[in-house]
């Protein structure tokens, strides 16, 4: 029956699209509020008198048409008055034509359509597409314009006038698909008669009400303002409704739904405004918590202690890390390797060309010529780090590899910090200049010879008991002239080691305690959640990720914790692979149990691969 009015229906084809897009092939049938909204729609639409008026054969008409990328649409009117509106669905094919062809082909659908009225008439044809105005002087029109001209020419009294978009909102409406699709939210309670309902089949709601106050031992034995309203018939508290347990996770989704997904404080006030039933917050913390949208897209608050390494001995312990691609120089240089010892500070740096693993060992190579090869190097999970010829190397060292966390730079926060340090300096020497290293030696100097203020000594003093050298002092202020007796010379440099160890003792005593007291500090102001295998998890790119959009989530997953490799470190796995990562970019997963898939994040794995 609506089909055989839909003439008289304003905007027919976007209001029953939910409902035709059910009779497709292979379409699912779901009936949600999508659906019920469309046919409520039609449903009244036909219940009410069309607003229209009959044609005055002695008057001109007037059509109006507009086309959008889902539809076309048409109003036929006389002196404002409406006669006939017109809408039609665009198939696949006629989707892929351009702006201008749909809208050439809305003028001449709409002429077809109301030929009875046009034909023998005068009629102003209004359109916002400049390009339709020419269409008729075409001299050698091809394909389907073609047989839009001929289906045109039997309109001898058509005028067609241009009409800014803004002017033709009347027929650009009949022309837009539905842009707002809204939730799937089934609630039956919404009208007082569905809660009435609801409270009359619940058995506690009933015996609440006949006794007039909740049972002993619920805690909420003063509440004995029970009562059913005289006018609503609803049972209350205190002129709130009571929310029978079937119905309460209902409320809750929509409320938290329709608010933008509030967070628990937020939710309990707005639900206890006008509902109420036992251990209300309580639900509210719960359905928060296990609402997927939240835990992607709001951060993590927990923060874990921080565990500094701490270095056995010189050089046994050693970091290292590379940043770019920065500008690239004249000598075609483009990344800068940095590498630090954790026990004297001591840097070195070296301009690369490239991030093979093969250039990247040559480096490491010549800073252990001088150092000897450290026990344990620190490095990221960058696959220039991990890949064979480095691990087959440092097997030959026989130097443990040390990878931290996945997108947790903390855990090499030595050669981090010296890269900033370097890039700053070099920022400032190089002075708009691309040629940044031919300054690195110059940056190194100034680090080595410079004090420390974790070690209290630069790094060059923590190696050889004195200061160093530099060029700008020779001449002025010599360090301490050289000894002339070569057993005065050792008793002097011995003296300067001891007072070296006994400053790096003090310093080192210092630290112990600034240590002590930041974990207890720590431990009173975090509580990070301790997972074990088999745990789903969330996982964040950093405390403060990068978004591809401002509505991008946060986290990704779910992963399963494979194991744990200290209190705050842990073995993950989802999407193909496995990977190290900490608490701080983690967060517990409470939604459906499903571990990542490949599919799911290839392109994430793919960046993890290549950090």
């Amino acid at each position: 029956m609506c089909g055989y009015y839909r003439k008289f229906i304003k905007g027919y084809s976007k209001i029953a699209q939910p409902l035709t897009d059910l009779l497709k092939g292979g379409q699912r049938f779901r009936w949600e509020e999508r659906e019920e909204r469309a046919y409520v729609e039609l449903v009244q639409a036909l219940l009410d008198e069309p607003v229209l008026t009959s044609p005055n054969w002695e008057e001109s008409f007037k059509l109006e048409v507009d086309a959008s990328k889902e539809a076309i649409g048409g109003i036929l009117s006389q002196n404002g008055r409406v006669i006939s509106y017109g809408s039609h669905r665009l198939t696949e094919a006629e989707r892929r034509w351009s702006a201008t062809e749909r809208e050439i082909f809305a003028g001449v659908f709409f002429t077809q359509k109301f030929a009875y009225y046009l034909a023998n008439s005068d009629f102003t044809l209004f359109t916002d597409s400049r390009p339709f105005s020419y269409l008729m002087k075409q001299r050698d029109p091809h394909g389907r314009f073609a047989r839009w001209i001929a289906a045109l020419q039997q309109f001898g009294g058509m005028t067609v006038q241009y009409r800014t978009g803004v002017s033709n909102v009347a027929a650009d409406y009949l022309s837009r698909d539905i842009e707002v699709e809204f939730a799937p939210i089934e609630t039956r309670i919404r009208t007082l008669d569905g809660l009435k309902k609801a409270q009359d089949e619940d058995g506690d709601c009933q015996a609440w009400r006949c006794q007039g106050k909740f049972p002993s031992g619920s805690g909420l034995e003063r509440q004995t303002a029970i009562t059913r309203d005289p006018g609503t018939g609803v049972i209350t508290l205190h002129g709130k409704a009571i929310v029978p347990p079937l119905y309460r996770k209902e409320i809750l989704d929509d409320l938290h739904r329709s608010t933008g997904h509030v967070g628990i404080n937020k939710l309990y006030e707005l639900s206890r405004r006008v509902f109420f039933w036992p251990g209300q917050k309580e639900a509210c913390r719960e359905y928060v918590n296990g609402c997927e949208g939240c835990a992607r897209t709001k951060p993590a608050t927990h923060r874990a202690v921080l565990r500094p390494y701490e270095s056995k001995d010189l050089f046994a312990d050693m970091q290292a890390d590379i940043c770019g691609p920065l500008p690239r120089t004249q000598r075609g240089n483009e990344y800068l390797l940095v590498i630090v010892d954790q026990a004297s500070r001591f840097p070195w740096a070296y301009a690369l060309k490239d991030t093979s693993a093969a250039t990247i060992v040559e480096r490491l190579g010549e800073v252990f010529s001088f150092t000897g090869a450290p026990m344990r190097l620190g490095m990221d999970q960058a696959q220039y780090f991990t890949g064979a010829l480095t691990r087959k190397v440092m097997e030959l060292y026989q130097t443990e590899v040390v990878s931290g966390p996945l997108y947790r730079p903390q855990a090499r926060g030595l050669v981090e910090r010296t890269i900033g340090t370097v890039k700053r300096r070099l920022a400032a020497s190089v002075n708009g200049s691309e040629d940044w290293d031919t300054c690195i030696d110059c940056v190194l100097a100034g680090i080595r010879a410079a004090k420390s203020e974790s070690l209290g000594m630069s790094p060059f003093e923590y190696l050889t008991g004195r200061h160093m050298r530099l060029p700008s002092m020779v001449g002025v202020a010599e360090v301490k002239p050289i000894q002339d007796d070569a057993r005065a010379a050792d008793i002097n440099r011995a003296e300067r080691i001891r007072q070296v160890l006994v400053r790096s003792r003090r310093v080192a005593e210092a630290h112990s305690r600034t240590r002590s007291l930041q974990n207890v500090l720590g431990t009173r102001s975090t509580l990070v959640p301790q997972f074990k295998s088999g745990d789903l998890v969330l996982f964040s790119k950093g405390l403060k990720p990068r978004r591809k959009s401002a509505v991008a989530g946060l986290f990704i997953g779910p992963l399963e914790i494979v194991k744990s490799l200290s209190p705050f470190v842990y073995k993950v796995r989802g999407g193909g692979e496995s990977f190290i990562a900490h608490a701080d970019n983690l967060k517990a997963y409470r939604g459906k149990k499903r571990v990542l898939r490949d599919e799911d994040d290839g392109n994430s794995r793919k960046k993890r691969r290549n950090m």
